[in-house]
């Protein structure tokens, strides 16, 4: 699975929405346990397109879009969605869904993006595998590997600063609450002590009154 991400204009009729591009070849969902409604693509298809929901429901929001035809920014052909998926949160993790567009490898946009890298997925049995993945990477060719991590690795290194930030949140929460208690205690205390204080001070008077009485 290869995977090159962009962002483009896609227009369907009328409607023009932004979308993240993504050219994709291989078993692309399979390997991502991505959900696809439709179909996938088939080895050297062409003048297809496979959307996610979130896309399908801008550009079709009371209509089916299989089967419709979209025209991305830039070119002159249309193609034919064949494939709705499930959304996929890229980076950040904590934001929300995206308008995602995919496109096959042999098939990629014309419009005129600069080089961008590509990313491989590779769907392993264990984790020292990756290594032996890397290494046949190598051999096929003079590729420029800038990075090979195991995805969990990748997930906990995105998922750091948000459990940081979760967690400095549970803290405050917790002071504030905390502090909340005190300060409602502390009210709660005032009250009794000065409700008490005019008791004694009420009965003081009238033992005083009565003794006057005598």
């Amino acid at each position: 699975m290869n995977s090159q991400r962009q962002y483009l204009y896609v227009r369907d009729g009328t409607a023009y929405e932004s979308a993240e591009y993504i050219v994709v070849a291989g078993d692309y969902f399979k390997a991502m346990g991505i959900n696809t409604a439709g179909r996938r693509f088939a080895p050297g298809e062409r003048g297809v397109v496979i959307v996610s929901k979130t896309l399908a429901r801008r550009l079709a929001p009371h209509s089916v879009i299989l089967g419709r035809s979209l025209l991305l920014d830039g070119e002159s052909r249309l193609r034919t969605v064949i494939g709705v998926v499930d959304d996929v949160v890229m980076d950040p993790l904590d934001a929300g869904p995206a308008a995602q567009l995919y496109v096959p490898f042999l098939d990629p946009y014309r419009g005129l993006f600069p080089k961008a890298p590509l990313f491989s997925v590779f769907r392993i049995d264990r984790e020292d595998a990756a290594t032996e993945v890397m290494r046949a990477i190598r051999a096929r060719g003079p590729f420029r590997i800038s990075d090979g991590k195991l995805m969990k690795a990748r997930l906990n290194a995105v998922l750091v600063p948000i459990k940081l930030r979760a967690t400095l949140f549970t803290v405050f929460a917790i002071l504030t609450i905390g502090l909340s208690i005190c300060g409602a205690y502390s009210v709660l205390t005032y009250i009794v002590a000065s409700r008490s204080r005019r008791l004694a001070l009420e009965r003081r008077w009238e033992h005083n009154q009565s003794t006057c009485s005598i």
